[in-house]
């Protein structure tokens, strides 16, 4: 899937399986190879995970539920008060989608 934020780190894609987020891949080469951990699941949120980048201090933390054309939602970077935007967008592979809780 591809990925759009307000944090343009999160440019990129992803690979999504159920209520899981598997890999996930940043359009900015200079942050390094990513690591993704699921997080418990929390209620109204299909997805809940925090990424983090080789080369990049800090995580993002995003929480999304599906939508027409994907998942929508929005993450935060630990550092500020409001959240931007998340999204990820199909790329005409077929995704598994859960429901959210």
């Amino acid at each position: 899937m591809n990925t759009s934020s307000g944090y343009s780190i999160l440019d990129g894609t992803c690979v999504i399986s159920g209520s899981n987020c598997t890999s996930y891949t940043s359009n900015d080469t200079t942050a390094g190879a990513a690591t993704v951990e699921n997080k418990a699941a929390e209620a109204g949120w299909l997805l809940h995970f925090k990424v983090t980048f080789a080369n990049v201090s800090g995580h993002y933390t995003i929480k999304a539920n599906s939508s027409p054309s994907g998942y929508t939602g929005h993450a935060n970077d630990g550092m500020k008060r409001t959240d931007e935007t998340w999204a990820a967008t199909s790329t005409g592979e077929p995704a598994v989608k859960a429901k959210a809780n």
